[in-house]
């Protein structure tokens, strides 16, 4: 059969255009993986560098080591150390045990490149450090 003259070619053009939305779609499904990839990324190097720096604190170590030490993780695990703080010792907050008291933290932020030209950076912060037990 046959199509007449209008309508020669509109079955190729009709493929080109899905197939075009696929690959759209495709590619922005790819984006997205890869920049939740990069915050999971970035979370667990600041949680890893927090927990090391936290290591350097029990050991009395001056701010400038432990932070040091969170950077040191952080580059270990693709990521880069953007903020590193010591907080005091005191009540330990929304994310404490029970309102107890907790000794001294340190606190990171960290970055990981996405490769997503929209969104080229995924963060992640952690704390950690000394909560004493109980009597």
């Amino acid at each position: 059969m046959s199509g007449t003259g209008s309508d020669r070619g509109a079955a190729s053009v009709l493929g080109l255009a899905l197939v075009a939305v696929l690959v759209t779609v495709l590619l922005a499904g790819l984006m997205v993986g890869a920049a939740l990839t990069a915050g999971q990324r970035a979370r667990t190097a600041a949680d890893l560098g927090t927990v090391a720096g936290g290591q350097e604190l029990l050991r009395g170590a001056p701010e400038h080591r432990v932070c040091a030490r969170v950077a040191a993780l952080a580059t270990a695990n693709g990521a880069q150390l953007v903020a590193c703080e010591l907080l005091e010792a005191g009540p330990a907050g929304a994310g404490g045990v029970g309102g107890a008291e907790v000794g001294p933290r340190v606190w990171a932020k960290v970055r990981v490149a996405t490769g997503v030209p929209v969104v080229p950076w995924a963060h992640g912060t952690a704390v950690a450090g000394l909560v004493p037990l109980s009597p």
